[in-house]
């Protein structure tokens, strides 16, 4: 099961259960943030207010009603693409190290790719919230991006980015990267890895404005840098 909660300025909420752990990411303003619940997985991700569009009250503090959505794990929409798609090589059947048939399986929140649903668009400024699963040795090409911020918690394995701008980074579990496409960007994600699959969660968040100067940053956070924060 998946739930999504957005607030507009104050402290993001407090659980008092030890087990649950928070990570956010080290952006300039954090007066708007995102926190998804995903069990097992709970994590925030804090973005500048300044690239964001809004549709909260500035006055608000705390969690404004009607805003938390619960998603039914049974509903999520399923994706599993041609293996040609982004450059990749056919499914390999007989690889003991895949964890599904085909080299893509995406779960989408929203309308997505051939998910077409008009009265499931988007959550406030959330636009797409996808969980994707890719196997050993596969990925996504280079592909562009414009006027979209992009946020992408790695789940299991490694995520290796590079993009237009120069950036080349690879994140390990429990790491946050984003990345403002703005006036436009090429990017492409892959798991390099030849022997265990990738899972990642990316959301992509509508701009307060168009035609920003593109950016990129990760954190590849760590235990400590989950526990209580």
């Amino acid at each position: 099961t998946v739930s999504v909660l957005y607030w507009n300025g104050g402290s993001p909420p407090l659980c008092s259960s030890p087990t649950i752990r928070f990570f956010a990411t080290a952006l300039p303003t954090k007066s708007f943030a995102f926190v998804v619940l995903a069990v097992p997985l709970l994590f925030t991700i804090g973005t500048a207010t300044s690239r964001l569009a809004t549709t909260c009250s500035s006055g608000m503090t705390g969690i404004p009603p009607g805003t938390l959505r619960y998603i039914p794990h049974a509903k999520l929409a399923v994706s599993e693409p041609s293996p040609f798609m982004f450059g990749n090589a056919e499914n390999e059947a007989r690889n003991a190290h895949w964890t599904n048939g085909n080299w893509l399986k995406s779960r989408f929140h929203f309308a997505f790719a051939e998910y077409d649903n008009y009265a499931n668009q988007q959550f406030g400024v959330l636009r797409v919230l996808n969980d994707d699963l890719v196997q050993p040795a596969r990925g996504f090409g280079t592909h562009p991006h414009r006027d979209m911020e992009i946020a992408t918690y790695i789940v299991k394995g490694q995520l290796t980015h590079k993009d237009s701008m120069g950036s080349k980074e690879t994140l390990g579990r429990g790491a946050v990267q984003y990345m403002s496409a703005g006036t436009g960007v090429r990017h492409s994600e892959f798991n390099e890895a030849k022997d265990s699959d990738l899972r990642f969660i990316q959301m992509w968040l509508l701009p307060k404005k168009r035609g920003l100067n593109p950016n990129y940053g990760g954190d590849a956070g760590g235990e400590k840098a989950r526990q209580d924060q």
